[in-house]
């Protein structure tokens, strides 16, 4: 993300988080992520799209 710029992908990033944190498959487009040390890494999950490099936090 650039400045204020909100990648156009980042609402299916968040909807691929939901899908995975409620047991569902989020797809082949979206790898989600658990933190090992959330207070440390000041996110608790993460998914990120491989092909246009967009990351999406829950904190």
């Amino acid at each position: 993300m650039v400045g204020n710029t909100i990648p156009t992908d980042a609402q299916q990033g968040g909807a691929a988080l939901e899908i995975w944190l409620n047991g569902g498959d989020p797809g082949d487009t979206w790898a989600t992520f658990t933190s090992t040390d959330p207070d440390a890494d000041g996110w608790r999950w993460a998914a990120i799209n491989p092909e246009t490099g967009t990351v999406v936090y829950i904190r």
